[in-house]
């Protein structure tokens, strides 16, 4: 119903998201189009039942971030419990209710969260907001939580170094929809392109997705930053002119800095290129913080060996070809770093 634009719950979604997201509508769509699981295989969705334990009550506690995420957060719910009370993100509050309305009596959608020893949570935002569960529950509940994490791409000087410009623009545009998509406020979203190689290729690199950014600029624009989100741009931008490049145009913007600078950079379609010696190291150092780790397709054994030694750097992370960064399969929680 929802994802289908004719319907009458999906044209008020169309309507009313933009406005609770500060997606644009076009944005608003590709998300329905792209990341909304609407097909789930048999297999993920025995993946999914095996995530979740049986409980007496569900409690699923939703993010704004991402508004077609409250699709398998429920889910999860439901395969634990018949019962399931939802707090939707008082920031956005139409997709749970519109899914309410498509469903009705699956779930309840409530104000508080009252769970008692032996419920579930399964809880979506920052690390702070995570803390303050942990204390404010009932001893003998059970968080599962999912707080403040990020993706990147990975990328060989020797994946590139001979293709023709357009495999440079093919993969360049892959990064650029998965940093479109929520406007990059998803967890999975990528905020670190990882660049092995000399600095030329990762200056390059930068380049290429950058003029990426400008081109799908066009058939998904970005949407609306709050102010606080104009300020953590403005403060980033602001290290970087420090210590690296940075190119802005009102897509997005890329910055080109020497190994994996910190801060990461904030939502808002905002990327970081990083000129490393070494992917694996990079990636062992941040692991605990990533929540997906995205490559370029190859089918040559050296790929497929490099690919290995990435799941091993990031063992709890999602792996994935770029451009299906936002895209992952319905089964479980989309973080599958330890709670």
């Amino acid at each position: 119903m929802l994802a289908d634009p004719a319907h009458p719950l999906g044209q008020r979604a169309r309507t009313q998201l933009p406005r609770q997201t500060g997606l644009s509508a076009q944005g608003v769509e590709q998300a329905f189009t792209r990341c909304l699981e609407t097909q789930p295989s048999e297999a993920e969705i025995a993946r999914l039942l095996a995530a979740a334990h049986e409980t007496p009550r569900s409690f699923v506690l939703l993010s704004a971030n991402v508004f077609t995420a409250a699709h398998r957060a429920i889910a999860l719910g439901l395969a634990a419990s018949p019962q399931v009370f939802v707090r939707a993100s008082r920031r956005e509050p139409c997709f749970p209710g519109l899914l309410a309305e498509a469903a009705p009596g699956l779930f309840t959608l409530v104000d508080e969260i009252n769970a008692q020893a032996g419920d579930t949570v399964w809880a979506y935002g920052s690390d702070a907001t995570m803390v303050e569960l942990r204390r404010s529950f009932a001893p003998g509940t059970i968080l599962k939580a999912h707080g403040d994490g990020f993706g990147v791409v990975v990328v060989r000087q020797s994946d590139l170094a001979h293709a023709a410009q357009a495999e440079w623009g093919a993969f360049a545009d892959a990064v650029a929809l998965d940093a479109a998509l929520f406007d990059q406020r998803g967890c999975l979203s990528p905020r670190l392109v990882l660049a092995e190689g000399d600095a030329a290729f990762a200056q390059r690199l930068s380049q290429e997705v950058f003029n990426a950014l400008t081109r799908v600029q066009t058939t998904i624009p970005r949407g609306t930053l709050s102010n606080e989100e104009q300020a953590d741009i403005s403060w980033y931008r602001q290290c970087v002119c420090c210590v690296g490049n940075w190119k802005e145009h009102p897509a997005g913007a890329v910055a080109l800095v020497n190994d994996a600078m910190d801060p990461v950079p904030p939502p808002g379609r905002i990327l970081q290129v990083c000129a490393l010696s070494d992917v694996q190291q990079a990636l062992q150092q941040m692991a605990p913080l990533l929540t997906c780790v995205a490559h370029r397709k190859n089918s040559e054994s050296s790929a497929g060996s490099f690919i290995a030694n990435l799941h091993r750097c990031a063992p709890h992370a999602r792996h994935c070809v770029v451009g299906h960064m936002q895209q992952p399969p319905f089964d479980g929680p989309a973080d599958l770093r330890p709670t």
